[in-house]
C-alpha cells in the first residue's frame, strides 16, 4: 500500500484501523504520524509494516498529540531500543494510550516491562477518571 492510500484509509475509518501487513515502511508510518493527531480512531493496527525504530520515533511524536488514540499494536516491525523508548517517553504523556501490541520486536525485556507498566498505570489513570466522572 502506498503512503497516501495509508493515509486515506485513516482519514475514512472511526473507530479501528487495521493497515497491518502493507509494507509501509518509514515513507508510509511518516504520512500516518502527520495526520494522527487529527484523527478519531481509537485503535490503530500497524502490524508488521517494517517500520523499525526510526518509524517508532516518528510515531511516537505523533502519539504525544493524538486526542483519540487508546491502543496501538506494532507486532513485528524490527523497533529497536530507542524506538521502544521512544514509544515509552510518549505513552508516558499520552495516558489515553491503554493497549499496545508489541512483540515480536528487537528491544530489551526489560524495556518491554516498563512498557506494559506503564500501559497498566495509563489503564487504572483511565478507570480512575471514569470513576471520578460518575
Amino acid at each position: 500500500m502506498k503512503p497516501e492510500e495509508a493515509v486515506e484509509f485513516l482519514k475514512s475509518s472511526e473507530d479501528v484501523v487495521a493497515l497491518s501487513y502493507n509494507h509501509l515502511g518509514v515513507a508510509g508510518i511518516s504520512a500516518i504520524a502527520a495526520e494522527l493527531p487529527n484523527l478519531k480512531c481509537k485503535d490503530i493496527y500497524l502490524t508488521c509494516n517494517q517500520m523499525g525504530s526510526e518509524g517508532a520515533i516518528i510515531l511516537a511524536k505523533a502519539i504525544v498529540q493524538s486526542k483519540s488514540l487508546t491502543s496501538l499494536f506494532v507486532y513485528q516491525n524490527q523497533i529497536k531500543n530507542d524506538g521502544a523508548l521512544a514509544l515509552l517517553e510518549a505513552i508516558q504523556q499520552n495516558t489515553n494510550i491503554v493497549r499496545m501490541g508489541l512483540n515480536f520486536n528487537d528491544f530489551d525485556e526489560e524495556l518491554f516491562n516498563k512498557l506494559q507498566a506503564q500501559l497498566d498505570s495509563n489503564a487504572k489513570l483511565q478507570a480512575d477518571r471514569k470513576d471520578y466522572v460518575r
